[in-house]
């Protein structure tokens, strides 16, 4: 697929702080691609830059192969949806909608059945008539889609479309950006800070944080091998220890944390010996009375508090070798584990991710 998007050395600076740096990315035609970070990590600034309602400090912005500099936000071939709607209040449904088609081009029949196709996408036809003060958030949102979507842009943006909304509505809306995408092959950038929300729906996705882009990929490639201890840390982990990778012998690595405990990984990065950082995923480690893994590390702690969440408990344990940890059961546990309890924390070889330690940034 050829890039629908070509974002170029971009910066941004406010007053002497730099909101971007040096951000380069393509996006392909007909992806759904995601934005994820932190508040303040530069989304929504990059998603306003892409959509013409800024400009950049330096740096270019590319829509199928066109330079955009220069060209104001109305006559990009991109339409945004914004978390807060923005929709004209004293206006009816159709009427919000139908005044971004106005604003496309759009008169007569082509823009009533413009209209009627947006409204029926979303699903609120029967709502037309209704003012956004008589609709639920749900329902608003969707006006805010249909608006976005009337005059089929080349590039959709949605900048934290679902953040306003409830789990249900949330999940509703998923399915909907999904369908809709697939069925008209827009191509799709959403900016998030919700980890679970750009996973499930992208096909591939940029974590960016303070202003630079700190990994592009699909995001099975990003959670099984994260290229920084930030990107790890901030996709979820149950625990990250300083520790060394040292010589086992035979040409085979592990990893020494600094209470001296000696534990295995399977893949640890060509030429690295030395200072490193030991992560690994919360779906990957259980917690039980055994230390018994063919093979695989165990490490003990005290379980020091119990929640329950979404039909799994989780406990989390405090190791002196590896510092707090957070995991779920050992099936092969039977009895209920209680706080105050001595456990053992294990998991795999090959679920260990070891990673270079940035020093720049203090460590983990």
């Amino acid at each position: 697929m050829s890039a629908m998007l070509s974002v170029d050395a971009l910066w941004k600076t406010y007053v002497g702080t730099d909101a971007l740096r040096d951000v380069s990315l393509e996006v392909s035609r007909g992806e759904y691609f995601c934005i994820l970070g932190p508040s303040g990590a530069g989304k929504s600034t990059l998603l306003r830059i892409i959509a013409g309602l800024e400009q950049p400090s330096a740096g270019r912005v590319y829509i199928d192969g066109r330079d955009m500099d220069g060209i104001p936000a109305r006559e990009r071939p991109t339409r945004t949806v914004f978390q807060d709607f923005a929709l004209f209040p004293h206006m009816t449904a159709n009427g919000n909608v139908a005044f971004a088609a106005e604003i496309a081009g759009l008169r007569g029949s082509k823009l009533e059945q413009a209209v009627t196709w947006a409204m029926d996408a979303v699903r609120l036809r029967s709502e037309g008539n209704k003012k956004p003060g008589e609709l639920s958030g749900g329902q608003k949102q969707r006006v805010a889609l249909a608006r976005a979507i009337v005059s089929s842009p080349s590039i959709l943006l949605l900048d934290e479309p679902l953040g306003s909304l409830d789990m249900a509505l949330r999940r509703e809306m998923r399915e909907l950006l999904r369908e809709l995408q697939e069925d008209r092959s827009w191509t799709t950038i959403h900016v998030t800070h919700d980890q679970e929300e750009a996973f499930l729906m992208c096909d591939r996705l940029a974590i960016i944080d303070r202003g630079e882009v700190m990994q592009v990929g699909a995001p099975r490639q990003i959670y099984e091998s994260p290229a920084s201890v930030d990107v790890a840390t901030f996709t979820g982990v149950s625990f990250a220890v300083e520790c060394r990778v040292v010589d086992g012998g035979d040409g085979a690595r592990v990893v020494r944390t600094p209470t001296g405990c000696v534990l295995k990984a399977t893949f640890v990065p060509p030429n690295l010996l030395g200072p490193a950082v030991l992560v690994v995923r919360p779906d990957r480690l259980l917690i039980g009375t055994t230390s018994e893994l063919a093979g695989g590390n165990a490490v003990r702690g005290t379980v020091t508090d119990i929640r329950f969440v979404r039909g799994e408990t989780r406990y989390m344990v405090a190791s002196p070798d590896i510092g707090p940890v957070a995991g779920v059961a050992d099936p092969r546990t039977t009895s209920r584990l209680s706080t105050g309890d001595t456990v053992f924390v294990t998991w795999a070889p090959e679920a260990s991710i070891i990673l270079p330690l940035d020093r720049s940034k203090g460590g983990c």
